[in-house]
């Protein structure tokens, strides 16, 4: 099972940092505030990628799933807010 895991948490490692990427370059080619926002819940996607891809090999300390119940609702509400904002 831990395969499984160490498995999956490296995809969302890989593909949210390509669309991080990916949103940066087009952020930097439109320069529209949607599009900034979208690139910030990506780097939190990709944050969040990382604390789990780390916790497959490190035993981390505390409350590991309070944090990653607040990167969600951190990447949750900007997604919102990208979807509120004009322009």
């Amino acid at each position: 099972m831990w395969e499984v895991t160490a498995f999956a948490a490296g995809v969302i490692l890989v593909f949210s940092a390509v669309l991080f990427v990916l949103s940066a370059v087009t952020y930097r080619r439109l320069r529209t505030r949607r599009l900034l926002i979208v690139c910030l819940s990506f780097l939190a996607f990709f944050i969040k990628g990382i604390w789990l891809s780390l916790s497959q090999f490190v035993v981390i300390q505390g409350n590991a799933l309070v944090l990653l119940y607040l990167f969600d609702l951190c990447i949750l509400t900007l997604l919102a807010f990208s979807l509120l904002t004009k322009g």
